[in-house]
């Protein structure tokens, strides 16, 4: 509701995404107000595969970890975050995961889209 008071937040293709079973989000990462915001845009309970930086103090570890995320160590093989990422769509539920790593170097944030593949 936030969003929608200060921002011109706009979702466009929600109808594509599935409201239930095994789902994997992939998404540019613009700004750091994209894992909220897609969170809240795909209308579902959705886990994120965040970079262990992220876990290293206490207040962001639980913060973040309360939205059910994990922490993948970002330039190695992380086998128990691919556990976790297989885990999660057994569960039939949706996986977010922005494979850049990082932010974009040249954000031009605008519109979400929500399509299907």
């Amino acid at each position: 509701m936030l969003f929608s008071l200060l921002t011109r937040w706009q979702v466009k293709g929600r109808e594509n995404v599935p409201s239930q079973g095994p789902l994997l989000v992939v998404a540019n990462h613009l700004n750091l107000a994209d894992p909220p915001l897609l969170g809240v845009s795909l209308g579902r309970k959705a886990i994120f595969m965040a970079k262990e930086e992220l876990f290293r103090s206490r207040f962001s570890a639980y913060f973040i970890g309360s939205f059910g995320s994990f922490p993948v160590r970002r330039g190695k093989l992380d086998r128990e975050a691919i556990r976790q990422a297989q885990q999660v769509l057994a569960d039939d539920t949706a996986l977010v995961m922005f494979p850049e790593a990082s932010r974009s170097r040249a954000p031009s944030f605008s519109q979400l889209s929500l399509a299907r593949r």
